[in-house]
């Protein structure tokens, strides 16, 4: 079967005890696009992602990776998945290059591969280094390395940047922006950071409370910011805010500065004239768009890193 999606996702459920932990997920994650998964944390993001990887058995619904089945053809498609959950494993008194030659002959691949990945995340220069000396970002960029060494037509990755310092996180966002140019995969990353997705995704899911609360592509959510309001500090504000009221304009009044949700310019003009024409001075008019992170509290309810 062919399909223009690399992970599907029907009514997905998983319940611990009486928990529900992930409810009725429908995921929809076009081939060779980037997909920020953003949730909260709690919100039961690595829970979908260790289904999805077959580590965790579903309470309800079913799951197609790469157009297939993955209760019928696991063994199957798994050979095609490359994963980073939570944190990278590796033997620290190894080299970087002898921990990738170890997964090769494990799976039994050309250890050629070693050097085109090593490639791929930057880690040539450091390749005969012991892994254990390497930077938190270095570990993260050989587990991604060791994730892309069965050449993998997906890649999941969960939290890729959590705990890096700034310059290990832009190492990471870099990386992942290039990695479907170069390697024609299709990534799903995880992460409770809105500011990260915002970098480097095509494709958003929004998970609350273990629901899809929202998906589309990031240019969607966007143009969502293109809802404002309108603040206007005028003479006699309570009488300004009556008159205001009684044009039908939704409105809120607080510390003598009057909001309106959802005024256009258009219609700013004839407010304005209106007040003007009332006799109220009006001492200042400040338009506020709405951005990504207002969004995000609108449909989580929670702050900046949701």
């Amino acid at each position: 079967m062919t399909t223009n999606y690399a992970i599907q996702t029907f009514q997905l459920s998983k319940q611990f005890g009486k928990r529900q932990v992930v409810s009725k997920l429908n995921l929809a994650v076009p081939k060779g696009e980037i997909y920020g998964f953003l949730g909260p944390n709690g919100a039961g993001k690595t829970t979908t992602i260790k289904m999805l990887l077959g580590l965790s058995k579903p309470t309800q619904g079913h799951i197609l990776l790469l157009g297939k089945d993955m209760k019928k053809q696991r063994n199957e498609i798994l050979k095609k998945v490359g994963s980073l959950v939570e944190y990278p494993t590796y033997y620290g008194h190894l080299s970087g290059y002898e921990n990738l030659k170890v997964i090769t002959q494990v799976l039994g691949l050309n250890p050629k591969r070693i050097d085109e990945v090593l490639r791929l995340v930057r880690l040539s220069k450091d390749a005969h280094r012991l892994a254990k000396s390497y930077s938190l970002g270095m570990k993260q960029r050989l587990g991604i390395a060791a994730s892309l060494i069965a050449e993998p037509e997906l890649l999941i990755l969960d939290e890729p940047t959590n705990g890096l310092d700034p310059a290990g996180i832009q190492e990471i966002r870099e990386l992942i922006t290039q990695l479907p140019k170069q390697t024609g995969a299709t990534l799903f990353i995880s992460s409770h950071l809105l500011f990260e997705i915002e970098q480097v995704a095509t494709h958003v899911g929004i998970i609350s409370q273990g629901k899809l609360i929202y998906q589309d592509t990031l240019q969607t959510l966007k143009q969502q910011t293109t809802s404002s309001q309108v603040e206007f500090v005028v003479s006699s504000p309570e009488k300004a805010f009556n008159l205001i009221k009684s044009m039908g304009l939704p409105a809120t009044l607080d510390q003598g500065i009057i909001t309106l949700y959802q005024l256009d310019q258009e219609n700013t003009a004839y407010l304005i004239q209106n007040l003007v024409q009332h006799y109220f001075s009006i001492y200042e008019v400040k338009r506020k768009e709405s951005s990504l992170e207002d969004i995000f509290i609108q449909l989580t309810g929670k702050g900046k890193s949701l």
